[in-house]
């Protein structure tokens, strides 16, 4: 569904010292416009894996607030896109530090690229939600699976504590489990550049007649991710991220159990 990256990201991107995060963008656009499979790219403001329900099953889309930027344009309003319309930009990274590597299991001095769990500027602020839910129809929380993951290579995804410690980490095949009409963010981390698919699936337990019959609904979607190289003027940036702060607010996630087993 997604073309491989191209030679225009295989290489650092020079872009100038003082070059604004905004041509960052534009330059990558570029390299992008030759790929057709290619899905519009989600570059800065709140965006959301979301969950929703047709009355028969769960399907996941992408949920665009107003203001994000979408291949360069900022949206006027909400905006729906189904999964394979859209790629999502990781555009920050920095230096992996021993407690850094002892839970994304990648080596000290290696480099991580990551969306944070906090808002950035210029940076994609991606949450997970089901807020198109009713949680009276349902019962239970959703269980969410990292269901299938393509890419050069490995990919996190970790809840972080108001101290930026880890609470627990999500990988390929496993599960972890969110209120009915939550909305959460988390840090995405991937170990390499280049062009990840990543599937997502969610399940519930739909009440039947009110309950306290339940009837299991399921759906997925297959996102993605473009981690380009980044150019050195930026990594300095990147550096200070909120990664390593002491201070990361987690939007409103609860502390759920964690699950080691895929969604059927």
């Amino acid at each position: 569904m997604f073309s491989s990256p191209s030679p225009c990201l295989a290489r650092t991107l020079r872009v100038g010292r003082s070059a604004p995060a905004s041509l960052f963008v534009a330059f990558l656009l570029g390299c992008l416009a030759p790929a057709a499979q290619a899905g519009q790219l989600f570059s800065s403001g709140h965006g959301d894996l979301g969950v929703t329900f047709d009355g028969t099953d769960l399907a996941l889309e992408f949920h665009g607030h107003t203001g994000a930027v979408i291949d360069g344009q900022s949206l006027e309003d909400d905006t729906e896109f189904e999964p394979g319309d859209i790629e999502i930009l990781v555009n920050q990274s920095i230096l992996v530090t021993t407690s850094l590597s002892s839970f994304l299991n990648i080596p000290v001095g290696d480099r991580v690229y990551f969306l944070s769990p906090t808002e950035s500027v210029d940076s994609p602020f991606l949450g997970l939600a089901s807020e198109e839910l009713d949680p009276n129809q349902w019962s239970g929380d959703l269980v969410w699976t990292i269901s299938g993951v393509t890419g050069p290579g490995t990919f996190l995804l970790a809840a972080l504590d108001s101290f930026g410690n880890p609470l627990y980490t999500v990988g390929p095949n496993e599960s972890f489990s969110l209120e009915v009409g939550g909305h959460n963010h988390f840090l995405y981390s991937f170990s390499a550049p280049g062009t990840y698919e990543i599937t997502f699936s969610a399940q519930g337990s739909l009440l039947v007649d009110g309950g306290p019959g339940t009837e299991l609904r399921s759906g997925s979607g297959t996102f993605g991710f473009v981690v380009p190289v980044p150019e050195p003027s930026l990594l300095a940036s990147a550096g200070s991220l909120i990664l390593c702060a002491s201070a990361v607010h987690l939007r409103r996630v609860r502390l759920p159990g964690r699950h080691s087993r895929p969604i059927a």
